[in-house]
């Protein structure tokens, strides 16, 4: 889609738990759709409906980075790649690894989920994108390029950080938590040193480096295109269709004018006739050739995809043990103290440790169960214990990562066929 358009003057935050709307036109904002019939909008999805991933991908086409993360989807993100609308952005910041590139993806129901709230609205849905954009936008507006953007969403209190102008992680943390703390911590998570802090949205936090009225929404509306749009897998198929009708229409009629002066310039010219045929019959035989190429590269990458798919399958779970692990410790209270972490593939994850008192641990389980990357969140066990004559509260807590799938292995006996 063209970056150089300009976005609409509505931007709609949405997500399950409820939206915020903001209007350009009147300066606005609100929490519900009505008056809003027949605008065009910014669907921008909630921070606990989207999801974001950086990494360093090559610096190719955008079609063959649509493609990595089609077949490495299990390693960025904790969705099979058929279940995901996504969009790549890759950055100017270049390392050994290739280029560091933005991942934006949501659940294709939950997508479909919005468009027809929308719909059903009268609202006219003009692009896709993740809220948490927004505040890379911000950042750059105050002159930030390394920042944490914090402000109230309707998911609770959105931590987005930014490093070297580029949006690294975003996060949602609930009201009434240690605000600084989980600040400081996402920095952290996002490999970053705890830094500078924008109160964005009028946001009462006394410690920000620069606090402002402006919500991140508003640096969407009325704005560059965004660099992460996000498509229905539909939507793009259609696209990419009219696209290549477009360039088939043009080389037809660019053939008919080729043809039209191969005629008459046989006619004016017998003598080239001999020439002629010999020169077609020299691009017919390499055509020919390079069909018969074409044919056994086809069929050999048609065996490479099925033996990659079988080893990703194979060897890579959805979530990366060591992704799981540093969710779960990111989202420890402070009252509560990890001692152990028993976690194996296709398996449940147990968690064991000792807190100050039973609310805390309430308050993890109730984090845990809030996280996407985790199902079935259940609290095992919760007694009371004394340490050095201090009552605390031992406990332990199961739950099941999602896509953590176990290696298949075949029947003994069964020998590879060929």
């Amino acid at each position: 889609m063209s970056k150089q358009q300009t976005t609409p003057s509505l931007v709609i935050e949405w997500s399950s738990r409820g939206l915020r709307t903001y209007d350009a036109l009147n300066g606005t904002s609100g929490q519900t759709l009505d008056g809003l019939s027949g605008r065009e909008a910014v669907l921008a999805l909630g921070r606990r409906t989207a999801f974001l991933k950086t990494a360093f991908l090559p610096s190719t086409s955008e079609a063959d980075l649509r493609l990595i993360v089609q077949m490495r989807a299990a390693e960025f993100l904790p969705l099979p790649g058929d279940q995901i609308a996504f969009s790549v952005n890759p950055t100017a910041q270049l390392a050994e690894g290739g280029r560091l590139s933005q991942i934006g993806a949501v659940a294709i129901n939950e997508l479909r989920a919005a468009m027809s709230q929308l719909a059903t609205a009268g609202i006219k849905v003009k692009l896709i994108t993740i809220a948490a954009v927004g505040s890379e936008k911000l950042a750059a507006t105050n002159g930030f390029s390394n920042v944490a953007v914090v402000q109230q969403t309707s998911d609770g209190i959105a931590v987005d950080i930014i490093a070297e102008g580029t949006l690294r992680y975003s996060r949602v943390v609930s009201p009434g938590s240690d605000l600084e703390g989980e600040i400081c911590r996402t920095f952290t998570v996002a490999g970053q040193p705890c830094g500078s802090v924008i109160a964005a949205g009028g946001l009462p936090y006394p410690d920000a480096d620069r606090a402002i009225s402006n919500h991140s929404l508003e640096s969407l509306a009325n704005a560059a295109w965004p660099s992460l749009v996000i498509e229905l897998p539909e939507a793009r198929e259609k696209r990419e269709k009219e696209a290549k009708q477009s360039v088939t229409r043009q080389a037809l009629l660019l053939g008919a004018a080729t043809l039209a002066l191969g005629v008459y310039a046989y006619s004016d010219w017998d003598e080239k006739q001999v020439a002629e045929n010999k020169e077609k019959s020299r691009y017919a035989s390499r055509i020919k050739k390079l069909e018969a190429a074409k044919k056994v590269v086809e069929a050999d990458l048609t065996k490479a995809t099925t033996l990659e798919s079988a080893l990703q399958r194979a060897f890579q779970p959805a979530q990366k043990f060591s992704d799981v692990i540093k969710v779960i410790t990111s989202e420890v209270p402070a009252k509560v103290w990890l001692s152990g972490i028993t976690v194996e593939r296709g398996k449940q994850l147990q968690l064991r440790g000792t807190a100050m008192d039973g609310a805390a641990v309430a308050d993890y389980v109730r984090r845990l169960t809030g996280q996407r990357r985790f199902r079935d969140v259940k609290l095992v066990f919760a007694n009371n214990a004394e340490i050095d004559k201090k009552p605390v509260v031992q406990f332990s807590i199961s739950a099941f990562p999602v896509g953590n799938l176990p290696v298949v292995e075949p029947p003994k006996g069964r020998g590879v066929k060929k």
